[in-house]
């Protein structure tokens, strides 16, 4: 499937159950952005349960409101999201997420990463984890 483009970056499938968020280019995340992004990974998880990676790709990008925004009313449940990863080499954005997770606590588990390959890693084993309960 192709990519869905954003104006910060594009969304993909990387994997079966994978949806990835790869943000291209430093820039502040506003309402509708957070709509595409939202319908984005509801058309390429195709309704059914997945996994969702989200790469600052050392990109400046504010990411409090973003994460807040992502999540809100967004229950697993209602989402199908079954674990969130987070990558991000910036160090502010690093605070920031890790203010956000321990804080807001997510309703989905939600980890930080500082390589995308160790972020995909943890992503299947949450998928295989799912399969197998």
């Amino acid at each position: 499937m192709k990519p869905i483009p954003f104006d910060l970056g594009e969304v993909i499938l990387a994997e079966p159950g994978i949806v990835c968020v790869t943000l291209l280019k430093d820039g502040e995340v506003d309402e509708q952005m957070i709509v595409t992004l939202i319908k984005a990974t509801i058309q390429l998880s195709a309704g059914k349960p997945y996994v969702i990676l989200l790469d600052f790709n050392g990109k400046n990008v504010p990411s409090t409101n973003l994460a807040k925004q992502l999540v809100a009313a967004r229950s697993e449940h209602e989402s199908h999201i079954l674990g969130r990863a987070i990558v991000s080499q910036n160090l502010q954005n690093t605070i920031e997420i890790n203010y956000f997770i321990q804080h807001y606590k997510p309703s989905v588990e939600t980890r930080l990463f500082k390589n995308k390959a160790t972020a995909m890693e943890w992503l299947k084993l949450v998928i295989l984890s799912q399969k197998t309960n």
